[in-house]
């Protein structure tokens, strides 16, 4: 499972995230491996929305793996348990 985490009110970072994002998942150990993205700080006014994360993340060019985005706030907890969800769905993989 990789987990990354945003913060979806700096918008100055998301260019340099996608393009970490996009780095990472092009390691050949990580193929077909779940990809969870949390965009935090959903409490703060001028978070993006799931929707806004997906686009400027580019997560629909993903195609080889399962891909989750959840906006989140730690702060207040917000969407932790969907997100807890979805983890405890994911099959257990082995090498």
């Amino acid at each position: 499972m990789i987990i990354y985490v945003v913060d979806a009110v700096d918008l100055s970072v998301m260019e340099e995230a996608r393009k970490q994002l996009h780095e990472l998942l092009e390691w050949p150990s990580l193929d077909n491996i779940p990809l969870l993205i949390l965009g935090n700080k959903s409490d703060i006014d001028g978070a993006l929305t799931e929707e806004e994360m997906i686009e400027e993340l580019a997560l629909r060019r993903i195609q080889n793996r399962q891909v989750a985005c959840f906006s989140v706030s730690a702060k207040n907890q917000t969407n932790i348990d969907i997100t807890v969800d979805w983890l405890a769905n994911q099959p257990i993989r082995k090498k």
